[in-house]
């Protein structure tokens, strides 16, 4: 009597069907934690970035700000530039939000390549005063490119920062 050596056609059409079964429920999945995971990332990234620009801010007792930026090395005003470019972080001393010749640059923060980044009330700049005092309340939003079903907002109020899921938090208030 001969053994078996291999797998009879049937055999393999439906291992490949349980396969491709798998593989069709899983994939939305799949892709969802990875736009969840992508969209955390940049909030986490940019709730970084503010919390070392208030920590320079008070460590140098000077105004510290970030602006969007198209190049890295300026900062991009009105509808010329975009959040979701470059961030520049530099020390303000003539706190007008606009990085000057002789102000130095902290920090530059390239693009998250899977989110974007956009702000209700800072149009050019956020900064921070000398006692960690953002400028004014306001908020950003990241969002996963492709579609706003995930997303997050990343809300300042005063010297504080909160990081709320956009669609199970529908009030991202003042940080307690």
């Amino acid at each position: 009597m001969r053994g078996n050596h291999g797998y009879t056609l049937l055999e393999l059409i439906a291992t490949l069907l349980v396969a491709s079964l798998l593989m069709t429920l899983g994939l939305p999945s799949l892709t969802a934690t990875v736009r969840e995971n992508c969209v955390a990332t940049g909030a986490n990234a940019l709730l970084a970035e503010l919390v070392e620009a208030r920590a320079a801010a008070i460590g140098c007792n000077c105004s510290v700000a970030i602006c969007k930026s198209a190049d890295g090395t300026s900062c991009s005003r009105g509808a010329t530039g975009s959040w979701s470019q470059n961030l520049l972080t530099f020390i303000d001393s003539d706190h007008n939000g606009t990085l000057g010749s002789s102000e130095r640059v902290l920090a530059v923060t390239p693009p998250m390549s899977c989110s974007s980044l956009s702000s209700n009330k800072y149009l050019n700049y956020v900064s921070y005063n000398s006692e960690g005092i953002v400028n004014s309340n306001g908020s950003f939003f990241v969002v996963a490119n492709g579609g706003i079903d995930v997303s997050r907002t990343v809300a300042l109020f005063s010297s504080r920062v909160r990081v709320c899921n956009s669609h199970t938090q529908k009030n991202c208030s003042a940080p307690s």
